[in-house]
Parts: structure tokens; sequence; C-alpha cells
């Protein structure tokens, strides 16, 4: 059909009602190449030409129906969403990743909707609903955007999307830009779940205030313990599994800031054991990652590669960039140990590359990497070491993997790091 032509729409597009053979109907565009169709994963999708599509959605606009049917789009994601839920938490992790994923802009779509009609609380529980989605899909700095909309929308809002609101707009930008003041809205945030009896997400959002007190100047370390104390009850209470291994692990990062790093793998592995007997990939990988650099730390190398190792496949088999930025970036301490200076600067280049492609970069406290990228930086071999950096920033995350997991040392001699020798 010639683009902009419309004299060849079948007969059933404009008879379009509520008794229409849905199949048939579809069956008769494929036919006539107004939508097609693919076979991905068992299933049939159909998708449009954006001709096609403007022109449907100028006849809904025209008949009245537009409104109507995207709100029955949103509806319906929205069920997906919740049915997705906990499951994001478990052994069908990926299943339901692929599946949200294949739904990606439909998903955006449904939100859109919410926020264009003024329905803050639908947006706000879709935004949460899929808070491990948008996650592992590298949607967060999206999802801020959105909550960004509501709060500045100027209606009066429910304490229940005010809080949600908060949550995501700070928490996420702490992770965009560390140096922002978010301890005021992340408290206020707490407080408003706390005052609803929604302890869970009142312990999730106290996990991102104590982060964000150990950023402050100065720090106030005392404070974020026990805040960390408080959401590792609150999650226990609620049985909240997924919630305990987060809690766990940012009160391990707490105990190697403060040099406690016997204390802090005590908290990993613990982690790492919730998170293995829930079949959560996601939960092991951050588990992984920080049982690494608490292994590092205390000279044990073979075992910290291959924490690093592990977290960093588990990362590349979801797609989940941050995730892949973290295990290179342990990968990048176990080189420069090494002194395999070379090594150590593509992967860190190649870990600084994923970091853009998400927006989220670690907070100056919690760059554990950095000091063995500082101690590079001091020798002669600076200049190869930079060179080396940029090679890496120019590789996909597919090379930069490959490239990480090809080598292994074969023997591991006695390394220094900064806590201490093996």
């Amino acid at each position: 059909m010639p683009e902009g032509s419309h004299s060849n729409w079948p007969k059933a597009w404009r008879r379009l009602g509520p008794t229409t053979d849905t199949l048939g109907l579809l069956s008769a565009l494929v036919d006539n190449s107004l939508v097609r169709q693919e076979e991905r994963r068992g299933q049939s999708r159909f998708s449009m030409l954006s001709t096609v599509r403007e022109y449907a959605l100028d006849r809904l606009e025209q008949r009245g129906e537009s409104l109507q049917l995207r709100r029955r789009h949103a509806d319906h994601y929205g069920a997906l969403g919740a049915a997705a839920g906990r499951e994001l938490e478990g052994p069908r992790q990926l299943e339901w990743l692929t599946t949200l994923s294949d739904d990606r802009d439909n998903l955006r779509a449904a939100v859109r909707y919410l926020l264009e009609q003024g329905d803050w609380d639908g947006a706000a529980t879709f935004a949460w609903t899929l808070y491990l989605y948008w996650w592992l899909g590298g949607s967060l700095g999206e999802v801020r955007e959105w909550m960004d909309e509501v709060l500045d929308s100027g209606a009066p809002l429910s304490d229940r999307t005010r809080a949600i609101a908060l949550y995501f707009t700070c928490a996420i930008t702490f992770w965009q830009d560390p140096h922002g003041t978010v301890i005021p809205g992340l408290t206020e945030s707490a407080e408003l779940f706390h005052r609803l009896e929604e302890y869970p997400r009142e312990a999730l959002t106290l996990i991102s205030l104590a982060m964000a007190l150990l950023t402050t100047r100065p720090p106030d370390p005392a404070r974020a313990s026990e805040l960390l104390e408080r959401s590792l009850f609150l999650f226990r209470e609620a049985e909240d599994h997924w919630g305990e291994g987060m809690a766990l692990v940012t009160a391990g990062r707490l105990l190697i800031i403060q040099g406690e790093v016997a204390g802090a793998l005590e908290h990993f592995t613990r982690s790492l054991g919730i998170a293995r007997h829930q079949q959560d990939a996601f939960a092991q990988t951050i588990a992984l990652h920080h049982l690494g650099w608490a292994r590092l730390l205390l000279g044990q190398t073979t075992g910290a590669r291959e924490s690093f190792g592990e977290s960093l496949s588990l990362s590349a088999q979801q797609g989940h960039d941050e995730g892949v930025a973290y295990g290179l970036e342990g990968l990048v301490a176990i080189a420069a140990a090494s002194s395999d200076v070379r090594r150590a600067g593509i992967l860190l280049g190649a870990a600084e590359a994923r970091r853009d492609a998400t927006g989220l970069y670690n907070a100056p406290a919690f760059s554990f990497h950095e000091t063995w990228v500082e101690l590079l930086l001091a020798e002669p071999g600076a200049g190869d070491f930079t060179a080396a950096r940029e090679e890496g920033r120019t590789m996909t995350a597919r090379d930069a993997v490959d490239f990480a997991l090809s080598q292994r040392v074969e023997t591991d001699a006695e390394i220094t790091t900064t806590g201490g020798e093996r």
C-alpha cells in the first residue's frame, strides 16, 4: 500500500465493534499488509507501520473512542505489572523480565496515559509495582521523570502516591547526582509509609536514607546504622526475604566503610544464601559483587575473582547494564592488584561506558574500585592505563563481558590490598 493511501482498508477494519472477530480481523489486516505478525518465543506478536498507526489513532479520535481504548490498554498493562509483582523476585525472574521487555513500549504508553489523565495514584502504583523491572531494564531515570511530573503537578496527592513519588525522585537522584540533597525527601517518604503501615516500603526507603547519610558532609554512620537495623527488622517481620537481603548488603557496605571487613563478609554471605534460596538471580548478582569486595579486602584474591566473575555473568544474562558495570569495576581491582595495567584500564573504560548508558553512578563512599585506580594513576605506567581506558570505552557490553571473563590468572601470587595481605 502506498504511504498515505487508505483505499484498500479491509471492510473488517471499518466495522470494528464489540462483537468483532478479533482473530479474523487481525488475519485480514495481516493479509492486506496493514499489520505485521512475528513469532517470538512461541507467541504471535503484531505491530503496525507508523502511517497505519497514525491513521488508526486519527479514526479513534474522530469516533470519540480514543480515551476509552487507551484506558483499557492501561488497565491491561497495569494487570500485567501486578501479575509480575513478586514473581520478579524468584525463579521466574528472567521469564518475566523477557515478557515485560517485549512490551516495554506498551508499558511506557500506559504510564504516559495515566500521567496525561492526571491519574497520579495509578501512575505511582504502576511505577512501584514494576520497580525491579525498571531497575533491571535501566529505566529508573525515566521513572524519576514520571514521578517528578507527579510531584510538580500541583495536584493534591494521597499520602501513598506522595511517598512513592518522593522515594523514586530522591533515591534515583542519589545515584545520578550523589552530591544532591535528598535526605529531607527520603525522610518524608519513610514517615508517610510508616503512617500508612506499609512497613516493607518504609524499610526500603530507610535503606536509601541510610546510604544518603553516609555521603553527607560530615557523614553520619551512627544514624545510618540505626536506620539499617530498623530496615532489617521491618523486612524480617514482614517475611520479605528480598528486602532482608538488600538490607544485609547495605549494612555490609557500612561495615566495609568502617573497616569491619570480616563482619561485612558475614552479611554478604547471608544475603547470598537468601538470594540462592529464593532463586533470585538479580539479588545474587548484588550479593556476589559485594562478597567479591570483602574477599579482596581480606586478601582472598581467588575467591574475589570468582565472585566478581559470577556476578558479571549473571548480570550479562539479564541484560542489566548497571550490574555489568559493577562486575567490571570489581575486576578492575583484581587486574590492578595483579599489576596488569592495560587490562585494568580496558575494564575501567568499559565500566564507565556502561555507567554512561544507565546514568547511574557510584556515590563516592561506595566506589571501592577507585582506590586501586588511584594507585595505578600514580605509577609510571599511567599513560598506558589512560590509553587502555579509552579503548575500553569503545567496547560494546557483550565484548566487554567476553574480555573480562576470558582471562584467568593461573596463580594467585601474594597481592597486597587495602585490606591486608593474603
